[in-house]
């Protein structure tokens, strides 16, 4: 909501005009990226899935407000554009491999619990991770969900069994520390990673852009080429509907498409040794 609440200004919800909403839809559409220390990167808009998130928003807002009886009307609200959502390739498992092999051990943290947990990235979800929620005897982790799917507030994510032995040594290290949380640094619960995150990268020689949270990606197509129903998957990523895994995550590697077409039932080329009724035959004719 910061963006959209700097542009209008201090206003009071009932003078905000349909103009105004159009040119904080317009602004966003035009606006670059800015990077650390004030540098804007020109060859990237900001995403329309990100302006739209944006507006929706605020329209939620302007409609609380009505239904709350602070304003007796709004606006017309400007038509949304449609929001196409990136397709991001997610890492490879020899990437994910490689990431961990160079970054930092709240990093490594990161990388395990994302890609082979698949909990959201950042303060939804893995960031506010606490030690009283991991069940080392039964080998269960018990999310507590984003806000998205209020009516699943939580689930529990099975630890795959070769992980265990690394949560038990995570768990005696954070208890000498003292450290409730799951992802800390420097003796302290962390709420971003990105610096971190891009030097792991570096180090590991991958320059394509990889972002924490394709981690979770990796979750789910990997869970996917292995066979298991989207249904299951959708469950264990705290998604509402099985909709969510195919619309935004399923992202199967060129030898499982491979695989699902040799899967096929086979065809006979024998019958393109005979012609079909008043067509020449193959030997030796030129089909026009």
């Amino acid at each position: 909501m910061r963006l959209p609440l700097e542009l209008i200004g201090r206003k009071r919800i009932s003078a905000i005009t349909k103009q105004d909403l159009a040119a904080v839809l317009r602004h966003q559409q035009e606006v670059r990226v800015v990077l650390a220390g004030g540098r804007v990167q020109t060859d990237r808009p900001v995403s329309m899935a990100t302006v739209c998130g944006r507006m929706r928003g605020l329209y939620t807002v302007l409609r609380w407000a009505l239904d709350r009886g602070f304003v007796d009307s709004l606006p017309s609200l400007p038509k949304l554009p449609t929001a196409e959502y990136e397709q991001l390739e997610p890492p490879t498992p020899e990437e994910v491999n490689r990431i961990l092999r160079y970054a930092s051990p709240h990093i490594q943290r990161v990388v395990i619990i994302g890609a082979k947990l698949g909990v959201r990235i950042g303060p939804s979800e893995l960031f506010k991770l606490r030690w009283e929620h991991v069940d080392l005897e039964r080998g269960i982790v018990r999310v507590q969900a984003a806000k998205k799917n209020r009516k699943e507030p939580w689930r529990e994510v099975p630890i795959m069994g070769s992980l265990l032995q690394q949560f038990r040594e995570w768990r005696l290290e954070d208890k000498m520390l003292g450290m409730e949380y799951l992802i800390h640094y420097q003796g302290k619960p962390v709420q971003s990673i990105g610096s971190a995150w891009h030097q792991a990268l570096l180090r590991a020689g991958i320059h394509r852009r990889i972002r924490p949270y394709d981690l979770r990606h990796a979750f789910a197509t990997d869970a996917l080429a292995a066979g298991q129903d989207v249904g299951t998957v959708a469950k264990l990523m705290g998604h509402r509907s099985a909709q969510m895994v195919l619309q935004h995550y399923q992202h199967v590697a060129t030898e499982q498409k491979k695989e699902a077409v040799e899967a096929l039932p086979a065809i006979d080329l024998g019958a393109l040794q005979y012609a079909q009724p008043g067509m020449p035959k193959k030997e030796g004719a030129m089909l026009q």
